[in-house]
């Protein structure tokens, strides 16, 4: 029996969640319909990002300030367009039926620990712009170790934690979201 939408969402989107801590995407576009007054009255703070036409777009940063510790979105039922049209390739693949939901949830747990992995390892690295993107934040201490000396033990730290990046995105990158 094909699964419902609503039950993934329940038994795997309330369990992930990485399309909106920073994990997939820096930051998403408001469209035309999406009221950005509301979202800043709810808490969020959608902002102008710049083109290199000099015009600009309004964007939610990640990690998302509406995703709750328990995956549950503050502004779901208002939540932007690009938020609500948003599939992942692995809630695809269990809609389609291509794969059993209880793989899928196995697939989002190791994710899910790829990235606190790698988001532990940050922070044992710096305590630097902690709000941003945790991609954001790996290049950042990325060109700061091609700066400056560190010592033996951070590079350790470092040497870990670009495994476990890597394995987090190529994770990423086919079973959550591809670039079109």
């Amino acid at each position: 029996m094909k699964p419902a939408p609503q039950d993934i969402i329940a038994r795997l989107c309330l369990k992930c969640g990485l399309c909106c801590n920073g994990a997939l995407f820096r930051d998403v576009e408001l469209g035309v319909r999406d009221d950005a007054e509301g979202l800043k009255r709810a808490g969020l703070r959608p902002g102008r990002k710049r083109s290199s036409d000099n015009t600009g777009s309004f964007r939610l940063p990640q990690p998302c300030r509406a995703l709750g510790d328990d995956c549950h979105c503050a502004v779901y039922e208002d939540r932007p367009g690009h938020c609500r049209d948003f599939e992942c390739l692995l809630f695809g693949e269990v809609a389609e039926e291509r794969i059993r939901l209880a793989t899928a949830q196995r697939i989002a747990r190791r994710a899910r620990r790829l990235f606190d992995e790698a988001q532990n390892l940050i922070d044992t690295l710096s305590d630097v712009a902690k709000a941003k993107p945790l991609r954001e934040r790996f290049r950042r201490i990325s060109r700061m170790l091609e700066e400056y000396d560190a010592d033996e033990e951070t590079l350790a730290v470092f040497g870990e934690l670009t495994q476990v990046w890597h394995e987090l995105n190529h994770l990423l990158g086919s079973r959550f979201y591809r670039e079109p």
